[in-house]
């Protein structure tokens, strides 16, 4: 029979330690088979307690609860106490952790355009990573003839390719083309089906959403007018990603504008291993939820009253 004193001993190893059980079988000359026994049955006899506690509770019950009601593969929720640029840069803490744990070498990561974007990039540190020969591709063509061009696609894949020594792309198009027959044109044209043949070879996607509204990116950018952002209202659409528009089902609504914009397809985003969505605040849930309900993403950042609002889910 074992007696307590060895059961504690070995717990004593293990847990406050740090050996492995094999340094512990090693040291009291038993098996690794036995050192497993004796954990199992130290946690059975009460000398082995496990605690956890959680940094913010309330946070990582939320994600706990919006993961599972959404099937995502993490949730990732940053608090909403302080002002946008502490939440930018809490933002920009995680997404950091995030491309740590998952890229890798030969990588290629699409994103695309926008404030929340561009603000998160702003502030993001990537020293940690040292992967060869990463490759940045932007999400959609150019957006933005006034001060939001600073927003678009193209600068914020260039920037992040600085900050993680890649190699950044461009497309050399406007995101929404002046008729069908120039945006065929435009994506036939060797550049821009360069980065075409990336962005459905890519590994990550990291994108945000934009709502229809008429304060909002797509609109302020003047890349649709009051009248098509009037057409899309009526359509009954809720927002984009990288200019698809959704329903508030999920349902892509081909429009007029559609048919002319240059960006990733939905499939090629939903085909893409690893899909991060940063996205926040209340005018944007019904996009949100559309883009939750049609499983286009499987990583979401955002912040604990926009998580809250979407565990109520009370929105039509």
């Amino acid at each position: 029979m074992i007696s307590d004193k060895i059961l504690y001993k070995v717990a004593y190893l293990y847990y406050i330690e740090g050996l492995t059980q094999n340094e512990i079988a090693q040291k009291l000359n038993f098996s690794r088979n036995k050192i497993m026994t004796f954990l199992k049955k130290g946690k059975g006899k009460g000398i082995i307690e496990i605690k956890v506690n959680p940094v913010n509770e309330d946070l990582a019950d939320l994600e706990i609860k919006l993961a599972k009601k959404y099937n995502l593969k993490e949730c990732i929720i940053v608090d909403s106490s302080g002002n946008l640029e502490y939440l930018y840069k809490e933002m920009a803490s995680e997404l950091s952790l995030l491309l740590e744990k998952y890229v890798q070498n030969d990588y290629i990561i699409g994103i695309t355009y926008g404030k929340t974007i561009r603000k998160i990039i702003n502030e993001i540190q990537l020293d940690s990573i040292n992967k060869n020969n990463i490759k940045v591709v932007p999400l959609m063509g150019g957006t933005g003839i006034t001060d939001s061009i600073k927003y678009n696609s193209n600068i914020i894949a260039s920037q992040l390719s600085e900050k993680i020594r890649g190699t950044s792309y461009i497309i050399h198009a406007p995101a929404i083309s002046d008729s069908i027959d120039i945006k065929k044109k435009l994506e036939s044209s060797p550049p821009v089906k360069l980065v075409y043949d990336l962005i459905n070879k890519m590994n990550i996607a990291i994108v945000t959403v934009g709502s229809i509204d008429a304060d909002d990116a797509i609109v302020r950018s003047g890349e649709i007018g009051i009248k098509e952002y009037n057409d899309l209202k009526n359509l009954g659409i809720v927002g984009e990603i990288c200019f698809n528009f959704l329903d508030k089902s999920g349902n892509n609504i081909i429009t007029e504008i559609s048919k002319k914009i240059i960006s990733a397809s939905l499939e090629s985003i939903k085909n893409t291993n690893i899909k991060i969505l940063l996205s926040f605040s209340e005018k944007k849930i019904n996009i949100i939820l559309s883009v939750l309900y049609a499983k286009l993403i499987d990583i979401f950042i955002t912040d604990k009253d926009t998580a809250s609002l979407l565990i109520k889910n009370n929105f039509n």
